[in-house]
């Protein structure tokens, strides 16, 4: 539950700071933005079924959740303290960890589908390996 919430935290800081997002050029800046677009999207279309489907609110709810500050910047709550706040997440965590236990076919097209869509921006924001050195691998 920590990752899917990780995930909505930082997105909803990017969409915050996204006026800061730049790149070497333009159309770098507009793949950044489009990835970004096509995760939300990918939770939000209901092609994969309703197992992971996330309303575009409630990606924005549960990001605003997720949110802390240090030393003056927005940054994503760590697992311990997600631990101790999780109840106040549970309206949009336990649907979730409900398809989680439960996944079908389509849930399982859709995480994959997910984690190329993040792969994919991984390797965008990180072109040199500075952070990920290593191969990532698909699912």
């Amino acid at each position: 539950m920590y990752v899917f919430a990780q995930f909505f935290g930082w997105r909803e800081v990017i969409r915050r700071e996204i006026q800061f997002l730049r790149f070497l050029n333009d159309g770098e800046t507009r793949e950044v933005a489009q990835l970004l677009r096509d995760i939300g999207e990918t939770f939000l279309t209901d092609d994969y079924g309703h197992q992971f489907m996330v309303w575009r609110v409630e990606q924005r709810g549960l990001g605003e959740c997720m949110i802390v500050t240090s030393d003056g910047k927005a940054t994503c709550m760590g697992f311990a303290t997600f631990v101790r706040q999780r109840a106040t997440m549970k309206e949009w965590l336990d649907p979730l960890e409900r398809d989680l236990r439960e996944i079908d076919d389509g849930g399982r097209l859709r995480l994959t589908k997910l984690q190329h869509l993040l792969l994919d921006l991984v390797q965008k924001l990180d072109e040199n390996r500075t952070r990920y050195p290593f191969e990532l691998q698909r699912a």
